[in-house]
Formats: C-alpha cells, sequence, structure tokens
C-alpha cells in the first residue's frame, strides 16, 4: 500500500511538471499570436509571414508536443489503475477455471 501511495505522489508530482510545461508553452504561443494579430493590424504582412513561419509554427508545434506527452501520461496511469484494479479479479477467476466443474462456485468469471 505505501508503494502504490509513493506511485501516486510521483504520478501527481509528473502530472504537474506535465502541465506546467503546457502552460508555459502555451503563454508562449499565445503570446506570439498576440503579436501576429497586431502585426496584422498594423497591415505588417511581411513580419506576419516571419513570425509565422518562424516563431508560430515551433511554438505549436512545442504545444502539441508536451499536450502529447500528458496523454501519454494519462494512458499508462489508466493502464497502470486497470492492471492493479483487476489483477486481483484475474487471478481468482484463473484459480476458479482451473477447479473441477462440480467444484465451481457461481461466479461472474
Amino acid at each position: 500500500m505505501a508503494v502504490m501511495f509513493v506511485d501516486d505522489i510521483a504520478g501527481a508530482l509528473e502530472e504537474i511538471e506535465i502541465m506546467a510545461r503546457i502552460n508555459g508553452v502555451q503563454d508562449r504561443t499565445v503570446s506570439i499570436v498576440d503579436e501576429i494579430i497586431a502585426l496584422v493590424a498594423a497591415g505588417d504582412m511581411v513580419a506576419v509571414e516571419v513570425m509565422l513561419i518562424s516563431d508560430e509554427r515551433s511554438a505549436f508545434i512545442d504545444w502539441l508536443g508536451v499536450i502529447n506527452e500528458f496523454i501519454d501520461f494519462q494512458e499508462a496511469q489508466t493502464l497502470l489503475w486497470v492492471t492493479t484494479m483487476f489483477s486481483g479479479s484475474l487471478s481468482r477467476c484463473r484459480k476458479w477455471h482451473k477447479q473441477p466443474r462440480s467444484n465451481r462456485a457461481i461466479s461472474i468469471c
């Protein structure tokens, strides 16, 4: 049980760290979008094109990369949870199925 609690804390800390990175990249990306909007309003389309190609493109790629990392993390946490929750049930089902039919009690396995 203590190991599960430590794993939960480690998982929560990793989740917080990933979320902080998502927020950081999001802030940077939104800031660039705001600059682009200001440049469009000023009519400086050359600067807009340069920012879109260089800064904004890489910012969105970084943002999506960190979001995908978060999705992968959540998927791994869900798999760990499902495995932990059902490993005992599967073990009981295996034991039940190994019994002779005449000795089996009613089960959902």
